[in-house]
């Protein structure tokens, strides 16, 4: 039986595999995620980046809707100074800032001017985490469900623009914080913050 030599020169090529590592990292970016068990909630950006603003972080957004908002930011932190990189970008997006050292002071405001505020941010790490200011924040979601909330910590792995925690807040940001997802946070928590006013209505309706 005759065999044909082949020329290893015609051989053909093994194909490359395709890099699964870089495609996965990219597909878990951009797919939804449930809330991880250990209470860190994983979560992509918005489906289509074409028409929310600043979808993905770092990338120009398209507009800035808390911008139509005259009002200033209230921000909560335990030492504004430390949060300086976060003021700094609030401003540079063209809004006040008004601080204040203790979460009982910026709840006080918050409530002492209901309609004051187009966003309350709590860097929340310096108030004793989320255990210490639970009760104070449901109480401020009930009797002010119209004001955006957003709250930093070190203790979360991954921003969180969903609507998981609604009964606390709109919006869950890491820090240290930076430019692009704070730009995304605030226009997440004012899209978000529509989601919690419909349903605190409806459960005042159902308590009435």
């Amino acid at each position: 039986m005759r065999h044909d030599r082949i020329d290893p020169r015609n051989a053909p090529r093994p194909v490359a595999a395709p890099r699964r590592g870089l495609w996965s990292a990219v597909l878990s970016l951009l797919s939804p995620r449930r809330p991880d068990p250990s209470g860190v909630t994983l979560r992509t950006p918005p489906e289509r980046p074409d028409s929310r603003p600043g979808a993905y972080p770092g990338s120009a957004p398209l507009f800035r809707p808390f911008l139509a908002d005259p009002r200033p930011v209230l921000f909560g932190a335990a030492d504004p100074a430390a949060d300086r990189a976060a003021i700094h970008h609030m401003q540079g997006f063209g809004l006040d800032v008004v601080t204040c050292n203790t979460f009982r002071g910026a709840l006080t405001r918050a409530h002492g001017q209901p309609m004051g505020w187009s966003t309350l941010v709590l860097s929340i790490d310096g108030f004793g985490g989320p255990r210490l200011i639970l009760d104070g924040l449901m109480n401020l979601r009930r009797k002010l469900p119209h004001l955006p909330v957003i709250l930093v910590s070190e203790e979360v792995r991954f921003h969180d623009f969903t609507t998981e925690r609604m009964a606390l807040c709109d919006v869950t940001i890491r820090a240290p914080i930076s430019g692009p997802a704070l730009e995304l946070a605030l226009a997440e928590a004012g899209a978000n913050n529509l989601i919690w006013q419909a349903r605190a209505a409806a459960m005042h309706q159902q308590d009435a």
